[in-house]
């Protein structure tokens, strides 16, 4: 599979004349996404998509984009992700509740939901998180994008762990 930047992809899909795109932030690569194993640490050796059959999984609504990233890395495996079973969770906080709470064995969410519950982790991919704006709604988005460059947000949202805010604030233009 072939990688197609961003801006590249965006810029020949919108119709905005001078489109914006602006990061928010990313995921660390030590930081990642990740299947939360319980309190006791991994003792199903959960590593990845293959390991998830007869496992009851803590899953993301449909259209979120853990669930449509959950739901590929099954299919990538040869799984169809409507043979796992588990509780629907709202949220990352949810999903790792569902598994601290012995409702799930496993779940896909952020480092910081897993961190709170003490919940074991292992990496499995990272992502960017971007804002795409028409150019001409530019100057209302200027207080999101001066919180993103404040120290203090900053530090706060370091303090989560498993973000990357060096690129926080950052607009590119599209054309």
């Amino acid at each position: 599979m072939s990688e197609v930047s961003l801006p590249a992809f965006l810029a020949g899909r919108l119709r905005w004349a001078g489109s914006v795109l602006h990061t928010a932030c990313e995921k660390m690569p030590d930081d990642r996404i990740a299947w939360h194993p319980t309190t006791e640490g991994n003792p199903g050796r959960v590593t990845g998509p293959a390991d998830l059959p007869g496992r009851r999984v803590a899953r993301r609504p449909f259209g979120t984009g853990t669930r449509v990233l959950l739901d590929q890395l099954l299919a990538d495996a040869g799984i169809a992700p409507a043979s796992l079973t588990g509780p629907e969770a709202g949220s990352h906080l949810e999903v790792a509740m569902t598994v601290a709470s012995g409702q799930a064995d496993t779940g896909l969410a952020v480092r910081a939901a897993a961190t709170a519950l003490d919940l074991g982790f292992v990496p499995v991919t990272w992502e960017e998180f971007d804002i795409v704006l028409s150019g001409d709604t530019l100057p209302a988005a200027e207080p999101l994008i001066a919180a993103l460059r404040d120290p203090g947000v900053q530090s706060s949202v370091s303090a989560l762990g498993g973000y990357d805010l060096s690129r926080a604030g950052s607009v590119q233009l599209l054309d």
